[in-house]
């Protein structure tokens, strides 16, 4: 579109009766091409930052290797649990009778982030390719931008307290523990365990 309006310009100036305006619309034409030729470098940055690298990627949450509880199940396995909820069933201890496992409600502490975020988070996207068109940033750069701040979110959510709440038996035990109330923040560990991870490729 820049193109098209720095021609028509152009034909403009040459008609005679608008040379009086000569002044104006040649001050436009080349404002015209100045803005035609830095959006021009700045994609040609764009491109030249995205050059070996234009698959990469961030991930956010918790990773293999983020560790255990003191009962020896990973931090994986517990968010895994709260993420997407347990379904009642059957537990059979190596020894002794199996039980019922009543399972445990949903309470999504990373896909509900992104949900309720969505519109920040594609705010932040557009900010990161501005980046890299206007300031040069890399991929490596913007994706880490983008993996610290999901990480803030997703923390925050964990510190707001996710619904539904515990049951009053698990209410009573945090009371005598002296954990608060909050889900998910009895020992913290899975607050902190939340981090990203950049892969270049």
């Amino acid at each position: 579109m820049v193109g098209t309006q720095v021609h028509t310009a152009e034909r403009v100036f040459n008609y005679p009766s608008q040379r009086l305006l000569g002044g104006h619309s040649f001050t436009m034409i080349k404002s015209m091409i100045t803005t035609e030729h830095k959006m021009l470098k700045e994609w040609v940055q764009f491109r030249r930052n995205l050059k070996g690298v234009q698959h990469s990627y961030v991930t956010i949450g918790l990773h293999e290797g983020a560790g255990n509880y003191p009962s020896g199940v990973s931090v994986v396995q517990v968010g895994l649990w709260n993420e997407f909820g347990v379904e009642p069933h059957t537990v059979n201890p190596p020894k002794g009778q199996g039980y019922m496992h009543p399972g445990q409600p949903e309470r999504s502490f990373i896909r509900s982030t992104i949900r309720e975020n969505s519109d920040k988070i594609n705010r932040w996207r557009v900010e990161m390719i501005r980046n890299m068109m206007k300031k040069n940033w890399t991929v490596e750069k913007c994706l880490r931008a983008m993996g610290t701040r999901i990480q803030i979110l997703i923390q925050n959510k964990i510190k707001s307290g996710v619904e539904p709440v515990n049951a009053p038996s698990t209410l009573a035990a945090k009371a005598a523990k002296g954990v608060g109330s909050k889900t998910l923040m009895d020992s913290k560990l899975m607050l902190r365990s939340v981090t990203f991870k950049v892969v270049l490729k």
